[in-house]
């Protein structure tokens, strides 16, 4: 409790400065009655000449310092209160402690954050100040113990279970030997600050839709994660997800539903995998999982789980969807000794498991980084390759089966390498496609083979089919319809001659849902058809050649390789070429290398025939020699069958 205090002993002691005056007032007044009676030498004569000025000057001298030293203990008082109420009215809290621990004084903040009044809290000992044990009142007691300064953040929990956090700074009031008297605590509220910095963290570290961590956490925790398992001796593994086409259900459902499948799998990857392993979400359909404690031969089983869990049924707006997902697996340390490594090497793993139809996991090897590197460097030289006018086109003629006159040619893709020649396109082809390259490039080809067929014309060539392959990515194109007028306008074609073909697969026909409009668009306004490649080969419905304007259906090799020996194999390349003469469809075989595929399959009307037995693909001047020519040699064995 506060002292109470004699308000006189904060008063001036004016009596003692008005000795003087009386003692000079009474010499004054004896000097005046007595002047004539005392002797002009006498002791008492001189006393009175001298102590008489002195006593008035003494007397002035306290006059005026009494009247200054009013005036400054009045101006020590109000700047006292003006600082009491400004440090009351500070929404920070002051605390003054002596080296015992007692509290000598607090501001008023403090004492509100206390639920206390002043007069309560001062002359009590520290303990009453904290609201959580070795809180605030442990790092106080420890600094006056230290006798040191201290500065830093703590955290308690207030009477209603609430979190606080403050802002506190400890400092000793040292007296004139250095040693200390007071210690001076000043708190600060920084609660709402550190919330915004919770906010920002989840902002920054977590990702919106799922909730799980994002990639930011992976960069900034990452390395933590491999210093934990380095120190402890532990195998990490790093799981890369990517879902199966995932970008059907954003574009038949909308993207609220895929946000929906996107936190289902959430849920489902945090409740397969362990407590200590981390699950985040890289973007889009992708997921990362880190597996802290990884044994070697459970690896298999988890990712197995992880399938499993994926593969489940989703209720989206009271419809199941089924997704899939690919799953690539990384070990540290074999596979990398820090986490960019072994994220790569993960996704490569990944890759390699969708190639093999998705829905399944593989683990990462050597050999897989090997061919990456090889892929990556295709995908640099192939960007250039198109201006540094590297590509080139062969032309492969396609050959009536009973007299060897040449009815058409494929315009085949060739990349002529400065450093390696001539790359097959089971290499290229496919990183063009995977790359999105395949849109340029296959409009050259366009472009190519058209005005080849107009410059055959102008040279008096025979008219024959040019066949030009079209992949699913240009026909997904918006501008597919105005990139072939504007070759066709381009290269001067003829449209009414109707010589040109572009053949599509029947998993492009699936894969596009316009494909009919656009190609029915192209016979009707450019005199274009169809040739369907690989047929038997997909999954496509027969009613495609009975609404699209096919011309052609293209005998995959795969069925003409055994066709001699297999008897499935006869059964289906009859069928086709039955089926085609019934809708008076034109029927080509390709892959023909031998006499014997070709006799049997020269038994049907309308059948051509394309493969090495009659023409390797060929350089323009080569196979432009084989049209002035017209017919090809027919073999003496089926010439004297004939």
């Amino acid at each position: 409790m506060r002292e109470n205090r004699n308000e006189w002993t904060h008063k001036p002691k004016i009596w003692l400065y008005l000795l003087p005056l009386l003692v000079t007032l009474v010499l004054l007044a004896v000097s005046i009655s007595n002047h004539l009676f005392i002797h002009p030498e006498s002791w008492f004569a001189h006393l009175m000449r001298y102590g008489l000025p002195i006593g008035a000057g003494l007397t002035l001298h306290f006059l005026v310092r009494t009247y200054y030293n009013n005036r400054s203990l009045g101006e020590i008082h109000e700047r006292l209160h003006h600082l009491s109420t400004a440090l009351d009215n500070s929404k920070t809290s002051v605390l003054i402690a002596d080296c015992d621990g007692r509290v000598i004084y607090v501001n008023q903040r403090f004492a509100e954050t206390l639920r206390l009044g002043v007069d309560t809290v001062i002359g009590d000992h520290l303990d009453i100040t904290s609201e959580e044990p070795n809180a605030f009142c442990s790092v106080l007691l420890n600094a006056m113990a230290n006798q040191s300064p201290w500065m830093g953040e703590v955290r308690y929990r207030t009477d209603d279970s609430e979190i606080r956090w403050d802002q506190v700074a400890i400092n000793p009031v040292l007296d004139k030997n250095g040693q200390p008297t007071h210690f001076l605590c000043v708190r600060y509220d920084i609660t709402p600050r550190k919330q915004l910095e919770a906010r920002l963290n989840v902002m920054a570290y977590y990702d919106s839709v799922t909730g799980l961590h994002n990639r930011a956490y992976l960069e900034n925790h990452g390395d933590s994660l491999l210093m934990r398992a380095h120190h402890d001796q532990r195998r990490l593994a790093v799981f890369y997800l990517d879902l199966d086409d995932f970008k059907k259900v954003n574009d038949s459902l909308g993207h609220e539903a895929g946000d929906l499948v996107l936190q289902a799998v959430a849920t489902r990857l945090t409740g397969v995998l362990g407590e200590n392993d981390v699950v985040m979400r890289l973007g889009g359909d992708e997921f990362l999982a880190v597996l802290q404690d990884a044994q070697e031969q459970s690896l298999e089983q988890t990712a197995q789980c992880i399938i499993h869990a994926v593969t489940e049924p989703i209720t989206i707006y009271s419809r199941e969807v089924f997704m899939g997902t690919s799953v690539g697996i990384s070990v540290y340390p074999k596979d990398g000794d820090d986490l960019p490594t072994l994220m790569k090497h993960a996704d490569i793993a990944m890759y390699h498991a969708k190639k093999r139809g998705g829905n399944s996991f593989d683990f990462f090897e050597l050999a897989m980084s090997t061919q990456a590197e090889k892929t990556l460097i295709m995908e640099t030289e192939l960007h250039h390759a198109l201006d540094r006018k590297e590509f080139e086109l062969h032309y492969q003629p396609q050959v009536n089966g009973r007299t060897g006159e040449i009815v058409g040619v494929e315009a085949l893709l060739r990349w002529n390498n400065p450093e390696r020649g001539l790359i097959s396109p089971g290499e290229f082809i496919p990183v063009l496609e995977q790359t999105g390259m395949i849109v340029p490039v296959g409009r050259w080809v366009l472009t190519q083979a058209v005005s080849q067929v107009v410059a055959w014309e102008q040279a008096g060539l025979p008219r024959i089919k040019m066949s030009v392959n079209i992949s699913v990515r240009q026909l997904k194109r918006r501008d597919f319809l105005q990139c072939v007028e504007k070759v066709l306008t381009e290269t001067g074609y003829d449209r009414a001659r109707h010589c040109l073909e572009l053949e599509i697969t029947e998993s492009t026909l699936m894969d596009c849902e316009d494909a009919p409009t656009i190609l029915k668009t192209l016979n009707e306004r450019f005199g274009i058809y169809v040739a369907i490649d690989d047929f038997g080969t997909g999954y496509s419905s027969l009613s495609h050649l009975k609404n699209l304007p096919v011309d052609t259906l293209k005998i995959d090799r795969v069925f003409v390789k055994d066709v001699t020996s297999s008897t499935n194999d006869k059964a289906i390349a009859a069928a086709i070429a039955t089926m085609g003469e019934g809708l008076g469809l034109r029927v080509v075989s390709e892959g023909v290398e031998t006499v014997e595929q070709l006799e049997f399959l020269s038994r049907y009307d309308g059948m051509d025939i394309q493969g090495y037995l009659f023409s390797r693909p060929l350089p323009v001047t080569e196979v432009e020699h084989l049209l002035r020519q017209r017919t090809l040699q027919i073999p003496a064995k089926l010439q004297a069958a004939g």
